[in-house]
């Protein structure tokens, strides 16, 4: 099996570390990310200019631009991929997010290829203290079991959105995506408009990923292109 690995957070973010130890025994996995953070620049690509691919430890490369081109660089330089994994992204990736999202563009830009690809963020309802990845780790060892296996339509991909909870073993939902947008809700300061929503106090439809994320549990949607 032949796995590209990538990101919106950068090669040198703990999640994307995360996300290699849990899958290097899967088969031969090539990391390639972003050089630094792209989060929420959504399905850009680069066409504008000259892109710099550097080389890292062994299979691990980064380029200055955008994750999707993460995926298209990589299919060109590296040929096809049976997988395609995008994270762990440090904080989630729900409802209306996954249309902003460069976790999930990677996985979008992999499906339009006809490649199966997964989405994998870690929702955190505070964010000031420190993520704990070895539980992210498990959490995602346990979801990855369920899906892999499973045949994936064509131009379809998985986002995962892994709880922020205390529950050692949270139960894995598959269910839809919450379409609702985040609180349209900013500060105005003479010329200046700052965002003010906080992300935690979103709408939350039953059953659909926000609320089965925030509730504690695994939400599992399937996406189309």
């Amino acid at each position: 099996m032949k796995i590209l690995i990538t990101n919106d957070d950068g090669i040198d973010a703990p999640g994307i570390a995360t996300l290699e130890s849990i899958v290097s025994d899967l088969g031969q996995c090539i990391t390639l990310a972003p050089s630094g953070p792209r989060s929420g620049c959504g399905h850009q690509l680069t066409f504008d200019r000259t892109m710099k691919l550097a080389a890292h430890e062994a299979n691990r490369f980064s380029l200055d631009a955008m994750p999707a081109d993460c995926v298209r660089v990589a299919i060109a330089r590296f040929g096809e991929f049976d997988w395609v994994l995008s994270g762990i992204n440090l904080g989630a990736n729900l409802g209306a997010d996954v249309y902003v999202s460069g976790t999930v563009a990677a996985t979008r830009e992999a499906a339009l290829m006809g490649i199966p690809a997964i989405a994998i963020s870690q929702y955190r309802s505070d964010i000031s203290g420190p993520a704990d990845w070895e539980k992210s780790k498990r959490m995602t060892l346990e979801v990855l079991k369920q899906i892999v296996s499973q045949p994936t339509e064509h131009n379809q991909f998985y986002n995962i959105n892994l709880p922020d909870t205390t529950d050692e073993t949270p139960h894995t939902v598959f269910c839809g995506v919450d379409s609702n947008t985040l609180p349209i809700d900013y500060r105005f300061d003479q010329d200046q408009v700052i965002y003010h929503g906080n992300y935690h106090q979103r709408h939350r439809t039953p059953g659909l990923d926000v609320d089965v994320c925030f509730s504690g549990k695994i939400s599992v949607s399937t996406i189309s292109v």
